[in-house]
């Protein structure tokens, strides 16, 4: 029996005093990561939030591959920016946390996926930027942040023939979105794998380093048996055992 694939998730955090919080302060991950790797025959693995580089590695030793989850808003400063009314909630350890994650990720050469959230971060590790607000900051924007049941595929997004999208779904696929920031100038080594019809980067990935990160949400599609969230999860299962 050959040994199933670890794959670790970043978690995110809530505070004690945040609406409708618990109140406490918890780290957590949304089911539908975990739901969506198990069914993909992996072992999901919570990655805790720390900032101690030296405690991720002994975490990502073990792996076999790392997903950066969706969540709150990248802070501009992190990109040399300053918030514009738009920008959304920040958590600066949550930020802290992402990047020393990649960072460590990267340097023990495994493959690296990002989710929403996850490829920004990805983007501005790489020194890239964001688009704090895509609405107001983009002319004729679509709608990013759908307003409907959150897995229910919402817009098209067309994928670049060399990227890693295309043998997945072919040259377009509709997606869920839940987002309101997006990638603006690209981090260094990365191009774009997919685009929305208002220029909006969906996809990116390295030309040296094994990473991957996609703008939508197909961990809540493949939740809710959608056959194209299942297919990006099985993708990763093959990138990985590929990547060996």
């Amino acid at each position: 029996m050959n040994k199933p694939l670890l794959i670790g998730v970043s978690a995110n955090r809530e505070f004690a005093d945040f609406p409708h919080s618990t109140g406490l302060d918890r780290t957590y991950i949304n089911s539908a990561y975990i739901n969506a790797l198990y069914r993909v025959g992996t072992i999901p693995v919570i990655i805790p939030i720390l900032e101690d580089k030296d405690a991720l590695a002994c975490i990502v030793d073990q792996l076999d591959g790392v997903v950066l989850s969706g969540g709150s808003d990248v802070s501009p400063l992190r990109y040399g920016q300053q918030p514009i009314p738009q920008c959304g909630a920040i958590d600066p350890l949550v930020d802290a946390f992402n990047l020393a994650l990649v960072e460590t990720t990267l340097q023990r050469n495994k493959p690296l996926f990002g989710i929403c959230r996850g490829m920004q971060i990805i983007n501005v590790a790489l020194g890239g930027t964001l688009i704090q607000d895509t609405t107001s900051q983009i002319t004729h924007s679509i709608k990013h942040d759908q307003q409907t049941i959150p897995y229910a595929p919402t817009h098209e997004i067309t994928i670049e023939p060399t990227g890693f999208l295309y043998p997945v779904y072919g040259s377009t696929t509709f997606v869920n979105s839940l987002h309101h920031q997006s990638l603006d100038r690209l981090g260094k080594g990365l191009f774009i794998a997919a685009k929305s019809s208002d220029g909006v980067i969906e996809a990116m990935q390295s030309q040296t380093q094994s990473i991957y990160a996609v703008q939508w949400h197909p961990e809540l599609m493949a939740d809710h048996d959608d056959p194209n969230g299942l297919k990006f999860f099985k993708w990763m299962v093959d990138t990985i055992q590929m990547h060996g």
